[in-house]
């Protein structure tokens, strides 16, 4: 999953924050997904993360830690039938970022 905001993006490089790096100390996460295979080829899952980045300071300017909560909800489609050793899928995502009072939707397709 990609976690990069366009509008922040834009702020930093007009900050002077050339990385992300400049912006944000080295963050945490944990989440939990549960998934459901109900057929040969198709799973259903839903999924909620945490992720913490603290925010540091660059030629003066200071960013605000950024706590981020994902939420999500969506299916899998099981390329190969069964139960195999391997198991590559197709996953599409209704994704929604809950940013400390932001909130950032989309719907993702997963490879």
């Amino acid at each position: 999953m990609i976690d990069f905001y366009a509008g922040k993006k834009v702020f930093r490089e007009m900050a002077g924050a050339r990385t992300y790096d400049d912006a944000f100390n080295t963050g945490l996460g944990a989440g939990a997904e549960l998934s459901w295979r109900f057929s040969d080829r198709l799973s259903c899952l839903a999924g909620i993360g945490y992720k913490n980045y603290d925010g540091r300071s660059h030629q003066g300017i200071s960013f605000d830690d950024v706590e981020i909560v994902p939420v999500y909800a969506g299916g899998k489609f099981h390329i190969i039938p069964g139960d195999t050793r391997w198991d590559p899928y197709l996953t599409l995502l209704i994704y929604s970022d809950f940013e400390n009072q932001n909130t950032v939707c989309c719907v993702m397709l997963k490879y």
